[in-house]
């Protein structure tokens, strides 16, 4: 399911407010400001690198805030590399990606985190 970065948000706040933590709090749990964690539960921040630490902290599982989840099954194709090793034969892979941009005004420039997926 795909959420919007306000309906992230407020499933963040809402789990941040059921353990008694402050924005501060949970920022400083994660290494980010007060604010940062306003922009992210108000959708102002959308897809936030810190979104998984943000989960573990809260005890949400990765899918309530639309971050993709893990499969603990393992890999049934053995791949060895050798001399007719072509990489191709592992098929295709689909891997979300984060990346960070620059933007705002001159006077208030701030990074936008994306994902690519």
């Amino acid at each position: 399911m795909t959420m919007d970065s306000r309906e992230i948000g407020s499933v963040i706040r809402s789990a941040r407010e059921a353990r008694g933590f402050s924005q501060a709090k949970l920022g400083s749990l994660i290494g980010v400001s007060q604010a940062s964690i306003q922009a992210i539960e108000t959708g102002e921040t959308a897809r936030s690198k810190y979104l998984p630490e943000i989960a573990g902290h809260l005890g949400l599982p990765a899918d309530a805030i639309g971050l993709p989840t893990a499969t603990n099954e393992p890999s049934t194709q053995e791949v060895v590399p050798g001399p007719d090793f072509d990489p191709s034969d592992l098929g295709q892979r689909n891997v979300p990606v984060l990346g960070t941009a620059m933007g705002g005004t001159e006077d208030d420039e701030r990074p936008i985190d994306f994902w690519l997926t």
